[in-house]
């Protein structure tokens, strides 16, 4: 008599049985976890649980519910990293350099936003270094892009602008997502609103930028 084989979870993806891609596959279900039930809710035996493996079989790659949360985290900043770097380069000057990655830094929150909830909700002491360093190029790549389109600014004021355009910038990302701006301003693209908003502020630096070299 033959014997019938053990059926897979329906929900489990396949990938996850493959060779040295339990880590992706564990990443992904986090991100599915998120999406469904936000970041408060989430373990790592629910995470387990939807990439249809053990409860044990995640710790081969992550030792705590934390450490799976800081590396989506991290791959969330390298995604954003690689979005904004590609749109600076297609840009035709460093005021428009800067100008459509910060615009595209919007358009991440709004593609990818369970990473944002993840990116900006953990530890980046010196005990997550991985996660640290890549948040910190992220910084440092925006803070290049402040001191090409302000090349007057010294370095502690090209800093403390890049700073306050990523705060800007991600205020109006709470905005479009979250706080849902087509209800504070009806009948109009959330989105085309917070790009207009974001334009206007980069209009006033880039027209007046000795105010901002007398303040730094």
């Amino acid at each position: 008599m033959a014997t019938s084989k053990p059926r897979r979870n329906a929900g489990v993806s396949r990938a996850a049985y493959h060779h040295g891609d339990l880590r992706n596959a564990l990443v992904r279900a986090c991100l599915g976890v998120v999406a469904e039930s936000g970041a408060t809710g989430l373990s790592l035996r629910a995470v387990a649980r939807r990439a249809g493996v053990s409860h044990t079989a995640s710790y081969r790659h992550f030792a705590d519910k934390d450490a799976l949360l800081a590396a989506v985290a991290a791959g969330g900043f390298e995604l954003l990293g690689a979005r904004v770097e590609a749109a600076a380069r297609a840009a035709p000057s460093a005021p428009a350099a800067l100008r459509d990655a910060l615009q595209a830094y919007l358009r991440f929150g709004r593609d990818f936003p369970q990473h944002v909830q993840l990116m900006f909700g953990q530890d980046l002491s010196p005990g997550r270094p991985a996660l640290q360093a890549v948040a910190q190029a992220t910084f440092g790549a925006l803070v290049g892009l402040v001191r090409a389109a302000f090349p007057t600014l010294t370095l502690p004021g090209a800093q403390s602008l890049a700073l306050a355009l990523w705060a800007q910038t991600h205020g109006l990302l709470l905005l479009v997502g979250p706080l849902r701006l087509e209800e504070l301003a009806p009948g109009r693209d959330s989105l085309a609103v917070a790009q207009a908003a974001l334009d206007a502020l980069l209009d006033r630096l880039l027209r007046h930028p000795k105010s901002l070299i007398r303040r730094r």
